[in-house]
């Protein structure tokens, strides 16, 4: 289930991409209908984020009837095995003209996303077809040109977007997972040797035995390979590092 949660997971705003899908003025004012998209690039990114670059794959048929098929298949760690979802679009070709590499291309990516909407990713946007769009200064953040050329119209919008539309990153919990981090990182060979000075000064000739102690505390091999918090444990311990047992 944890899986799926982060398959389906909203996207945050700079994530999607959006296309005027239709604009003009009715009754004196101007109107414009926007269409929300994902690109591939982004798709292939929450697919590397949680499964890693060899956790997935994908494969691509050009089928006899005009359209082309992926197959994206995703690595399952409780079956043991890949999990395979399929898309399939068909093949446009403009004016009457052969099949190119471009519309072989644009078909396949739309094939992609098919796949990946198979398995939940960006499925929450299938229920917003259309959202409309509010006229605003050119210089507006997200601002998108609507151009009706019939109609001699060109003005800026950007969309109306319902509340909760974007993944909006918990910036608390950000925060702490981040100090999290912090203190889970390594000290490094600089600081290691700081360290290294102190236990000498503190237990002179049994220095080295002092390092040994931590090393079998910690399960290290080097100091460097301490962390954050295991430094602050050790530099504010009220213990003897000559007397640590380790079971």
């Amino acid at each position: 289930m944890e899986i799926r949660r982060k398959l389906e997971q909203k996207f945050s705003e700079s994530d999607l991409k959006w296309r005027v899908q239709s604009c003009g003025k009715r009754n004196g004012k101007n109107y414009v209908l926007f269409s929300v998209y994902l690109e591939v690039l982004t798709i292939q990114e929450r697919l590397n984020y949680i499964f890693g670059w060899d956790g997935w794959k994908s494969k691509e048929y050009v089928n006899e009837n005009h359209s082309v098929t992926v197959e994206l298949s995703l690595w399952s760690d409780t079956k043991k095995e890949w999990v395979t979802r399929s898309g399939t679009a068909d093949i446009v070709l403009k004016n009457n003209s052969s099949q190119d590499d471009n519309s072989i291309k644009s078909a396949s990516t739309s094939a992609f996303k098919r796949a990946s909407a198979a398995f939940g990713i960006g499925i929450y946007l299938k229920a917003f077809k259309t959202i409309w769009g509010t006229e605003c200064p050119k210089d507006t953040k997200g601002a998108l040109k609507c151009e009706n050329k019939k109609e001699n119209i060109e003005f800026y919008a950007i969309p109306k977007v319902p509340q909760d539309f974007y993944f909006i990153e918990n910036k608390e919990k950000a925060k702490e997972d981040n100090a999290s981090n912090i203190q889970t990182q390594e000290i490094g060979k600089e600081r290691a040797k700081d360290l290294y000075k102190k236990l000498q000064e503190t237990y002179k000739d049994n220095a080295e035995k002092a390092v040994k102690q931590l090393y079998l505390k910690f399960g290290i091999e080097k100091l460097e390979f301490l962390s954050e918090n295991q430094l602050t444990e050790i530099e504010t311990a009220k213990y003897d590092v000559l007397e640590i047992k380790v079971s």
